[in-house]
């Protein structure tokens, strides 16, 4: 298979694409003057503003926030403390009432002898 000569496929070719004469020498300021202007404004400037938050109220927030925290912390530790689960075990098995004991069996739908065999079988 024969390949073409290049050189002469170019050479024989004309550009289609023209670009009117002076085009590019005006284009930057065609370009400029279509773009609408930018004015600044001159009111409060961003800069006091964010000033003022970074330097007075953002510590005041965070530790405002910390304290929050601790005294939240602080609260439910000492409600939980005061009020210590009431859980089932041998060791307190007499002083549940036995209508205590089959109202808890029929919400869990557990067997009351199964409740009594281990209450019996784990005693201490």
């Amino acid at each position: 298979m024969k390949h073409p000569d290049l050189a002469k496929i170019n050479a024989s070719t004309k550009n289609p694409f023209k670009v009117p004469d002076g085009y590019f020498d005006n284009l930057t300021a065609n370009i400029m003057s279509s773009i609408p202007e930018i004015h600044e404004k001159t009111a409060k400037t961003p800069a006091i503003q964010n000033r003022f938050y970074t330097t007075y109220l953002r510590p005041i927030i965070s530790i405002a926030a910390v304290f929050s925290g601790l005294i939240l912390g602080v609260g439910i530790y000492h409600s939980h403390s005061r009020h210590p689960a009431n859980n089932i075990s041998a060791s307190n098995s007499e002083a549940v009432s036995n209508e205590t004991l089959e109202a808890f069996c029929d919400y869990a739908r557990i067997e009351s002898n199964d409740i009594y065999t281990y209450l019996s079988e784990n005693k201490q």
